[in-house]
């Protein structure tokens, strides 16, 4: 494990445990493949749904799948960041 794992996983731990103070909480999900993959997107996307059950309206999650690495992966980070989200990417095996 990277520092800039750990970094990124306790900013996005950061961010959901300020849940309670905020009013909306957006938290965005990019994904390398689809959904429905079974495999590393799979479990990441029920990581995802699991945290708008343990937070409910406190955080709205969006996700978006099928980004690739480059300049698609910067172009929906940026999108996302000006439309208020918190990020966590999950490429594969590896976190970033």
């Amino acid at each position: 494990m990277t520092i800039k794992s750990i970094l990124a996983g306790a900013a996005v731990a950061l961010g959901l445990s300020t849940a309670a103070f905020a009013a909306d909480v957006k938290v965005g999900f990019v994904y390398v493949g689809p959904t429905g993959d079974h495999g590393w997107t799979y479990r990441h996307d029920i990581g995802r749904q699991q945290v708008e059950e343990a937070f409910g309206d406190r955080v709205e999650t969006t996700f978006i799948e099928s980004v690739g690495e480059g300049a698609d992966a910067e172009r929906v980070f940026t999108q996302m960041a000006l439309q208020g989200h918190l990020r966590r990417a999950m490429r594969g095996n590896r976190r970033g």
